[in-house]
């Protein structure tokens, strides 16, 4: 039996057919590990702005608006607005970048194991001793720190927190 020249053009095709459909997964393939590398930098990017020594005055701010005391959160945030402009800025930031970070976990652009190994329970332990400040907060914004909220519930970190989702 001999091939014609027809034959092997159809052999050809196939051959064709089959390397384009293989360079089309490997170039999927490809993609993929590009952006789980991509969201892995960008993870430790994140645990290495959080965990720099120069950033422990910021934490300690942040310690210290949230273990303002009071009869109420109305008066502990009222005692928040007679600090100065800096030390008010120097006490948001924590919140604000773990605000910042839950929304790029929201969206995928983090890896989510990395992300909740490293920051879900101090997440969940700042929200906790700050949902005073939340809780007064979204009576300006019912948003403010909603991101944040989400991620900890797609955590799924004991113990559940205790926030009302903002309306």
């Amino acid at each position: 039996m001999y091939l014609k020249l027809a034959d092997w053009a159809s052999i050809a095709e196939i051959v064709l057919a089959v390397i384009a459909v293989l360079a089309l997964i490997g170039a999927v393939a490809q993609v993929a590990v590009a952006r789980s590398v991509s969201r892995e930098t960008l993870t430790y990017n994140y645990t290495e702005r959080f965990a720099t020594p120069e950033f422990l005055s910021f934490h300690q701010k942040t310690a210290d608006l949230f273990a303002l005391e009071g009869a109420s959160a109305d008066g502990r945030y009222a005692v928040f607005q007679g600090w100065k402009y800096e030390d008010q800025l120097a006490a948001l930031l924590v919140p604000n970048l773990f605000e910042e970070l839950a929304g790029m976990y929201n969206q995928g652009l983090l890896h989510k194991g990395i992300t909740k190994d490293f920051f879900g329970l101090t997440a969940l332990d700042v929200w906790n001793r700050g949902s005073w400040f939340i809780e007064r907060s979204r009576k300006s914004n019912p948003r403010y720190y909603e991101q944040w909220e989400l991620m900890l519930r797609d955590m799924d970190l004991p113990p559940a927190i205790s926030v009302s989702t903002p309306t």
